[in-house]
Formats: C-alpha cells, structure tokens, sequence
C-alpha cells in the first residue's frame, strides 16, 4: 500500500472524509496524471451535471473501480460495490481467499467514506469482528449480515459507528434469525429494521415472515431476566423494510396490505412498513395505530434506466391495494425523470381504482386520483 503515490491523499482524506476542499486538491492531482478518477471526483464537486456527464462518471467508474479499491479489492464483489463521488460508499464483500484478508484490509483509508458494508454469507469468519473494529468505519450507517455473523457480534465492545440499518440477510423467511440481531446491544440505536430474503416472496413467505417476527417478540419476552412487558418488542424501529430479491407482485400486495390492517406485529415498527419490489420502494406510514398513507419512491439511486417499467410495476401493485384504504399516495421519481401521459394515466387510473384516496402526487406534484 506504501507504495502507491495517491496513498498520502488518500491518509489525508481518511482524517477528512467529506472536506470538499481536499477532495478538489485530490482530483487535481490526479488529472494532472491524466488519471480518470480525478475528472469523476471534479464533476461531482460541481453538481449539477448532464445526464452525459452522469452516464460518464458511470462508464468511468464501472470501467477502475477494481483499482480505485486498492487493497479492498480482495474482499469486494466488484459488480454491487458502489462508489460515491468517486468514492467508497457502499461495499458488498465476497468470502476472501484468506480469513486473515479481514485483518490486513480492516485499515485501508478508503473506508473511511463507507456508509453501506454487506457481510458474505456462508463463510462467516471470526476475523470479520476485528474489521468492524476499526476506527475507519467509523461513518457506517448500514450493516448486511447473517444471523451467525450478528451473533458474532453479541458480546463484542460496541464498533466505532452507529447504524441507522441494521440488515439481517437470510435465505428463507427468518425463523429463529432474528433474535441473535436482538442481543447485539448497540442494535437498538438504529432507526431502520431491513429483512434482505432470497425467498421467493408471496402471500404465503409473507404470512410467514410475519409469523417469525411474532415469534422473536415473543421469545425475546420470554428469555430469563428480560424486563419486556405483555409481549412488548425488545426494540421498537420507526421502519420494517421487507428486501425481496425475488417475487410477484401479490407478495408485495399482501406485505403492504397486511401493515395497513393490522397493528404491527407487535408493534416492530413504530412508523413505516416498506418493501423493495421491482426497483421501487413501497412504504405505509402509520399515524397512530392507523395506515394513512403510502409512498413509493421510483427514484432507485436516481437512476433513470428502466422508469418506464417501474412505473409499470408500481401501476400494478397500486390497483390491487384496494383492502388498504389508504388516504393518500406519494410517488416520487429520480431527479430529472420525465413521465409521459399515458404512464401518468396509468398511475393515477390505478390510485382511483382505491377510492379511499384523497390525495395523489407524483413527482412532488399534485393530482386529483
């Protein structure tokens, strides 16, 4: 690592992460080695840019992550690393040839600018402990992991950062996952409860999923020594987000449609009940025990590749949440997307079809459903 020439930069920029200034002097002396990553951190300094200056920065970045990674390489699943203004941001790691990769990498200055870590599954390493120990991470703010990795976790001095999700990755519908989240102590700070399954979700995985929760509250109450009362959640978060992978759209309809009748299981969440669904957030906002309100946000990292189809899909689970008398429906959209007429129709066809709704915006503007 010493012997890369950006590396006192890059020590420089670990003790400042987000000081404009250095990152500018940064980018000029790399564009003066004719080095791309210095044009990808200039134009995002800048703002406002073309969406071909966007699709540039993209390409470029796409084109040396591998290389702007450095050492970080070795634990990084290069296609869902992403990066930031031209730098690390989130970072989906894979199972490292070497345990000790954990350990050697857990210092790097590039993470000091990480905000989103997904831990690999399968291969939980005790090493692991140690890299999120480390004084770097310190502006994490979403943690991925397996039940076994957070169990790691349990008895450990509390990391050097504070989560706002805490991210519990599972290839079914969680029974008997959630509780060891549950012990990690420095958990219930976080705002946000994310369930990342690779089960196929429908109405059944749904009525499952639900059911595990139920259980975890319940067995969390149980435990010896826990001061819970009548069942009452041993961590309250303002928002369960359900991250499906896979699925059809009645999963999605059934997750929502149950947040919106029922109390919470258990009241998981004190706010919002959400589900990533075909590039689309769906989120019921809860106002005293009561659903009022839904928001889907098609803004998907402000990526306008594909609108037309999310559109599609958002049209397609609003018209069947008719049972979820909902009062109003928000659609937000990437910054600079354009709707055509007829996706706007199809929208707005499909909030009418609810009847209960009283109120339709889409794109921050307000339509009559």
């Amino acid at each position: 690592m010493s012997q890369d020439p950006a590396h006192p930069f890059l020590q420089r920029l670990a003790e400042r992460p987000f000081d404009r200034s250095l990152r500018l002097v940064f980018a000029d002396w790399l564009l003066e080695r004719d080095d791309p990553w210095g044009e990808v951190i200039a134009l995002s300094e800048r703002g406002g840019l073309s969406l071909t200056e966007r699709r540039r920065v993209a390409r470029l970045t796409e084109q040396h992550a591998a290389r702007w990674l450095g050492p970080l390489a070795a634990l990084a699943d290069l296609s869902n690393t992403r990066f930031e203004g031209g730098f690390l941001s989130s970072l989906v790691c894979r199972a490292p040839e070497r345990e000790a990769t954990w350990l050697a990498c857990a210092g790097d200055p590039r993470l000091a600018t990480l905000e989103r870590l997904v831990l690999p599954t399968g291969r939980e390493a005790r090493e692991v402990v140690g890299f999120l120990q480390h004084p770097r991470l310190a502006n994490l703010k979403r943690l991925q992991a397996s039940a076994i990795a957070w169990s790691l976790l349990e008895r450990e001095p509390a990391p050097p950062f504070t989560l706002d999700t805490v991210a519990v990755a599972s290839w079914g519908v969680f029974a008997g996952e959630l509780l060891p989240v549950l012990h990690v102590p420095w958990v219930k700070a976080a705002r946000q409860l994310e369930l990342v399954t690779s089960e196929f979700v429908n109405p059944i995985v749904v009525g499952e999923i639900r059911r595990s929760l139920a259980a975890t509250a319940q067995a969390a109450a149980e435990e010896p020594g826990s001061a819970l009362l009548d069942g009452a959640p041993p961590v309250i978060f303002d928002e369960v987000r359900l991250a499906a992978k896979f699925g059809v759209v009645e999963g999605a309809v059934s997750w929502l449609i149950a947040a919106a009748l029922d109390a919470p299981v258990n009241r998981w969440a004190s706010r919002a009940w959400s589900i990533e669904f075909g590039d689309g957030v769906y989120s019921v906002i809860r106002d005293d025990e009561r659903a009022a309100a839904l928001s889907v946000d098609l803004g998907h990292e402000g990526d306008l590749t594909g609108l037309g189809q999310r559109i599609a899909t958002a049209a397609s689970v609003l018209v069947q949440l008719g049972p979820g008398a909902f009062e109003s429906v928000e659609v937000h959209l990437p910054e600079g997307a354009r709707v055509r007429g007829s996706e706007r129709d199809a929208l707005r066809a499909a909030t009418r079809r609810l009847r209960t709704v009283k109120r339709f915006s889409l794109g921050g503007a307000n339509l009559s459903p």
